[in-house]
């Protein structure tokens, strides 16, 4: 088990790590990869063991990677945070423990980076809570029949501030208008991720892939730099429908830091000329347009999924890191089985002070310091995993929710309430890149 030498193995590495999710080892993103992917973060299991391939050397029959990205925490600041992608096992070489010691080797890698936290999204939710991650954002998919969506007047009058400033822009200058964008959105919601410029080559590419790409349209809010506006952007495909010669829109992503224009984007993908449906990929599930419409039920949930899944490696630096909505201090003992001598297992003393206005990325402004305790210093008011520390850390999970499903254990009476108020955001956190 090793990172990967050069290019060439990663095209291996590449063929390899498709297998296990059906894929053939598509050359386009074998291209993607050679860019996103920094050759020291990747894991490859050899098997010497095996028939070696036609050029001699031993099979790839295990994968994992990380790309470096940095996460939005609640308060509006990012922490650096390994982006863990293509984790794949070969069937042949199932059940030897292989899976367990990549993500022992890659924890540790990313911990000896200096990396706080590292965030997956799951092909299969039964894996990861073993090794630590906790689920800590939903989304929802919807579609809506766009001859019975009408805006109501509340939706109307937010759309009207922002609506001529709607442009059409070609996917292949689209990076650099979007970019800025994207990046103040980033920065406003808890959960979502850096993009680099190679991230948008892939995203706003010819060739569709899982994270993007392919024959797009791309519509603009412009800034407006009176009101301090960003902007922002729906990224989206038109589908033909036989046999009523009629479209149906899939919004890949609709980004918008402010209601304005995330009202303006959403009236305007709504009426766009031959549209029989209007479908969105994945929404926050605090996204407004039902509350725009006249009739509400024309949004129609067709899936509620997990996708950010959070695992803290440093517990002090995590924590201190984003901002609380309650002033306390609490003593918590982080169980982490997985990691044992890890620096997230331990006794931490959690104090919160210093209780702002808050802003938009959360409710509170309060400043934490985390003290590591020994583990005779006093006794702890609440004991929970490592796994529902990473749940509740950008507060789309409630502690006091994890107590009662008996995932969290309460010593002191009103231990985890004070928790709850701490941790709770005034909005979900939501990570619209795909990883």
């Amino acid at each position: 088990m090793r990172a990967l030498g050069d290019f060439g193995e990663l095209h291996r590495w590449h063929d390899a790590e498709e297998i296990p999710f059906g894929g053939h080892g598509d050359p386009h993103r074998f291209e993607d990869e050679k860019r996103l992917l920094p050759l020291d973060r990747s894991i490859a299991v050899f098997d010497h063991e095996s028939v070696p391939t036609a050029a001699g050397d031993a099979p790839i029959v295990a994968t994992a990677g990380a790309y470096p990205f940095a996460l939005t925490v609640p308060g509006g600041a990012q922490v650096a945070a390994a982006g863990v992608t293509a984790v794949a096992v070969l069937a042949t070489h199932r059940r030897r423990g292989i899976l367990r010691r990549m993500m022992e080797h890659q924890l540790d890698d990313i911990a000896a980076r200096g990396e706080p936290v590292a965030v997956l999204n799951a092909s299969e939710s039964a894996i990861y809570s073993r090794f630590g991650y906790g689920l800590a954002q939903r989304y929802q998919s919807i579609e809506m029949l766009a001859a019975k969506t009408t805006f109501n007047d509340a939706g109307n009058r937010l759309a009207d501030t922002r609506s001529t400033m709607l442009r059409y822009v070609a996917q292949a200058e689209a990076a650099a208008v979007v970019d800025p964008m994207f990046d103040a959105y980033a920065r406003s919601r808890p959960g979502e991720v850096s993009r680099s410029a190679d991230w948008w080559i892939t995203a706003l590419g010819p060739h569709e892939c899982w994270k993007g790409g392919g024959k797009l349209f791309v519509v603009v809010c412009h800034p407006d730099k009176t009101t301090g506006d960003p902007g922002g952007f729906v990224i989206f495909t038109i589908k033909y429908t036989e046999p009523y010669d009629r479209f149906r829109v899939v919004i890949r992503e609709l980004i918008a830091v402010t209601t304005a224009t995330e009202a303006a984007l959403w009236r305007f993908v709504l009426a766009v000329d031959l549209v029989d449906v209007v479908e969105a990929r994945a929404v926050p599930t605090d996204c407004p347009v039902r509350h725009w419409l006249v009739d509400s039920r024309q949004v129609r949930t067709t899936r509620d999924q997990d996708y950010l899944w959070v695992r803290i490696l440093d517990v002090p630096t995590a924590l201190t890191a984003r901002r609380y909505a309650a002033v306390g201090e609490l003593v918590i003992d982080v169980m982490d089985p997985f990691r044992r001598h890890g620096c997230a297992a331990g006794r931490f003393r959690l104090t919160v002070t210093d209780l702002g206005t808050g802003d938009d990325a959360g409710r509170g402004d309060g400043v934490a310091s985390v003290d590591r305790l020994g583990a005779v210093d006093g006794r702890a008011s609440i004991t929970l995993g490592v796994d529902q520390l990473g749940a509740i850390y950008l507060g789309g999970v409630r502690p006091d929710a994890l107590l009662r499903a008996g995932l969290i254990h309460e010593h002191d009476a009103g231990a985890v309430a004070l928790l709850t108020a701490m941790f709770v955001t005034d909005r979900p956190p939501m990570c619209n890149t795909l990883f």
